[in-house]
């Protein structure tokens, strides 16, 4: 048990030194390829008309579940529609610096 406390320690340790490291998602460059495949993904993707069928479709999904009563899947299935019906919010959360009018 000794042993384990030992590595629980040292674990906290290291993690405690490397997170100030840690860094934020960013957006690519402007006029980048990586940039072009950000701008279509996030705005024409996801916060489109496609990203609102595919958010949709899984709340159906999670319907689906409830009335199978299958609590999990129709946990999951929830909590994914959210994420799609918010990701411009996740994304910024991220620590993404969007320019003025991008979303």
């Amino acid at each position: 048990m000794k042993k384990m406390s030992n590595v629980i320690a040292f674990a906290t340790l290291i993690l405690i030194l490397v997170a100030p490291c840690a860094q934020a998602f960013e957006e690519p460059a402007s006029g980048s390829f990586g940039y072009e495949v950000y701008d279509f993904v996030i705005n024409s993707v996801f916060s489109g008309a496609i990203g609102v069928t595919i958010a949709m479709l899984i709340f159906a999904y999670g319907i689906y579940w409830i009335i199978r009563s299958q609590v999990f899947g129709a946990i999951t299935c929830l909590i994914a529609a959210i994420f799609f019906f918010k990701l411009k919010d996740i994304v910024i959360s991220l620590g993404v610096d969007l320019p003025n009018g991008l979303f």
